[in-house]
């Protein structure tokens, strides 16, 4: 997915085709990304990626550019270095702390299985 902006920043007119295409991939197993939960065992993997470039782009549209590296700063303030597991529902907690709102409901609006960490 960075590189995908990556390209996009630089003018890349397949970076923009590449992300269109990979979340229309990833629709043709799940069209409105409600239904299936990425991480579950058998995923096709078009679903894995179109679905995850969904989120970052649905992320970026609803709390503004730069989420990304909102998020990045956020996760090394409040994760320890080297903590041996990170979960998605670890994830998404850290999304909600770096928007400044509980992104739980609207993870698992996306059939994400995810919790709350306290």
């Amino acid at each position: 997915y960075l590189g995908i902006q990556v390209g996009k920043r630089l003018e890349m007119e397949e970076a923009q085709k590449t992300l269109d295409r990979q979340i229309e991939r990833g629709r043709r197993h799940d069209p409105d990304f409600t239904q299936v939960d990425p991480l579950a065992k058998g995923t096709p993997r078009d679903l894995i990626w179109g679905k995850s470039y969904f989120v970052f782009e649905e992320l970026e549209r609803l709390h503004g550019p730069g989420v990304l590296a909102k998020y990045f700063r956020i996760k090394r303030r409040i994760v320890a270095s080297g903590t041996p597991r990170y979960t998605m529902s670890d994830c998404v907690n850290v999304w909600s702390e770096a928007v400044g709102k509980d992104l739980l409901p609207w993870f698992r609006s996306l059939a994400f299985d995810v919790a709350r960490k306290e």
